[in-house]
């Protein structure tokens, strides 16, 4: 609500003393950056002030019923900050207490620099918040059928489709938390698992190659050349064992990226289809095996490691086209007979 006129609304998030350390405090505020930014809310931007915090700290004696004396760290605009700053508040406080002091409710700054806070001004009391009503402001009341209707229109929130991506594709809480970190990202991310059909493999891209293209490019996932739908045909061309996903990073994707085509004309012009036919890979193997009599019998002695080195003979003989899968297979019942 513009209540100060300024032309930029305040929406002032005010949570109960419920947690308990510095890790706690800046998992509670990404969570609700996140939520905020998923929301529309504001853009987010911590060093522009859109998303800040006033964090409380209070201590007390083990056994002790109520809460300890308050202290406000004002402004910190960086998760990072909210860690450091509770920190050393929860340091300096419990040496105060412990050394038999009384810690004064007051305002405090932080100052990265030295790595401290610094006392702003004191409150004793309640009154010193100028705790009053608004006498230009009526109350405002909002109905029951008011929020239940906002609730219901809400889209799937942060939280609840990270749970979704555990459950459907396996994802570990790293992975999401990445593909979480900005509301076009993971609209990109959900068209090419849609698209797909493969979202682990989805993940995989976006969180590899993707997100190494756009770091390199110093762009958002706005700027990105490739249509999602783009990317899900090439995920789904290494998924279905049409390409080799080294073939796909190492020559596909490249070529995307220049706008050379589908990915499936781009495999298709520049003979990159894998073979999987047994008959064909059965003949590679035995040539490479014949090639390399030593190995083959230092393996059949004992040492099991060169089954690595002469799968890499059959690779190279396939000229990276081979479905590795297959070719292991193969491998393994030649080196059986052999």
């Amino acid at each position: 609500m513009d209540l100060n006129r300024a032309g930029v609304p305040l929406l002032e998030v005010v949570g109960a003393p419920d947690l308990r350390s510095p890790q706690e405090a800046s998992d509670f505020m990404k969570a609700l950056h996140r939520l905020a930014v998923f929301l529309g809310v504001c853009d987010g931007n911590l060093e522009e002030g859109s998303f800040r915090c006033d964090a409380n700290v209070s201590l007390r004696r083990r056994g002790e019923p109520g809460f300890g004396a308050r202290v406000e760290v004002k402004n910190l605009n960086s998760f990072r900050f909210v860690k450091q700053a509770l920190a050393y508040e929860i340091e300096r406080q419990g040496a105060l207490l412990a050394s038999g002091g009384a810690v004064a409710q007051e305002t405090r700054g932080w100052d990265a620099g030295p790595g401290e806070t610094r006392a702003q001004r004191a409150k004793e009391a309640a009154t010193d918040y100028r705790y009053f009503p608004e006498p230009d402001l009526p109350a405002l009341t909002v109905a029951e059928e008011e929020i239940a209707a906002l609730r219901a229109a809400l889209p799937e929130l942060p939280e609840a489709r990270a749970q979704r991506w555990r459950s459907a594709f396996g994802l570990g809480e790293e992975e999401v938390a990445t593909l979480l970190q900005d509301p076009a990202f993971t609209a990109y991310f959900e068209t090419v698992a849609a698209a797909s059909g493969h979202g682990k493999a989805a993940a995989h891209w976006m969180l590899g190659e993707v997100s190494r293209t756009l770091n390199e490019r110093g762009t958002g996932i706005g700027a990105f050349p490739l249509a999602p739908e783009a990317l899900a045909d090439l995920v789904g061309l290494v998924e279905s064992r049409q390409i080799s996903f080294g073939a796909a990073k190492e020559q596909v994707y490249p070529a995307l990226l220049s706008g050379e085509g589908t990915a499936a004309a781009i495999v298709a012009r520049k003979g990159l289809a894998q073979v999987g036919d047994r008959g064909a890979i059965e003949t590679l193997v035995a040539g490479v095996l014949a090639a390399n009599p030593g190995p083959v019998a230092q393996f059949k002695a004992g040492k099991l490691g060169l089954q690595g080195f002469l799968m890499g003979q059959v690779l190279k003989a396939g000229g990276g086209r081979l479905d590795p899968k297959v070719a292991t297979e193969v491998l393994v019942e030649a080196l059986a007979k052999a």
